[in-house]
């Protein structure tokens, strides 16, 4: 009779210990192992795809729309030390839509009607022609511009190392660099995106222009 307690104290420590859970729950990481948004950029995956995709996801981005009748772009500013922006934009329909995301949404996420959109489509078809390919090596300190296209169903993807402040003219980058300012001057936040702590863009803003 005296052991009866003792026993019944060790089937209940049996009984926790078959329902108690083998670890933790795990906060789950962000893969791109399967990422509709990786394979998208696995052309230049040795490049900047891989590492930010990861940064696209987190941001919720997702592949850029491919088909036919179908006319965007997506350019992403990617600097080292700095929060990343995307800005996609979407010529398909007779309204031109921008839309705007950074990676901190406190510092701004938008989405813009283009008024007069001429200038930027004719941009868009001129950079889209060229189908640069990927660009090796980059560099560690300054910022990764990748530009997406897709026109009609045919998907491309390239990116450069610092393309407006390094030999833009000899690398072949002037419509490149030409469209992606416009992408940002529409946006409304040239005046807020940083890399390395100073303003990247503040040439390109209303107050710079006067």
């Amino acid at each position: 009779m005296k052991l009866w307690p003792r026993a019944a104290v060790l089937v209940g420590l049996m009984l926790i210990q078959c329902s108690k859970p083998e670890s933790p729950p795990q906060q789950q990481a962000v893969s791109t192992e399967d990422s509709p948004l990786l394979q998208q950029l696995s052309n230049h995956r040795t490049v900047t795809g891989e590492h930010w995709a990861k940064t696209l996801q987190k941001m919720g981005e997702e592949p850029l729309p491919v088909g036919e009748g179908v006319k965007a772009a997506r350019f992403a500013f990617l600097p080292t030390f700095d929060d990343a922006w995307v800005f996609q934009v979407d010529f398909s329909d007779a309204e031109v839509k921008l839309w705007v995301n950074c990676e901190n949404s406190s510092r701004g996420t938008a989405v813009r009607v283009v008024e007069d959109p001429g200038a930027m489509v004719a941009q868009f078809h001129a950079v889209e022609a060229q189908r640069l390919e990927p660009e090796r090596p980059g560099g560690l300190d300054g910022d990764y511009w990748m530009l997406e296209t897709s026109l009609n169903g045919a998907y491309h993807a390239t990116d450069r190392w610092c393309p407006d402040t390094s030999n833009t003219e000899k690398r072949g980058l002037t419509a490149l660099v030409a469209f992606c300012e416009t992408l940002i001057k529409q946006s409304g936040f040239a005046g807020e995106i940083t890399c390395w702590g100073y303003y990247r863009f503040k040439h390109l803003t209303a107050d710079a222009a006067h």
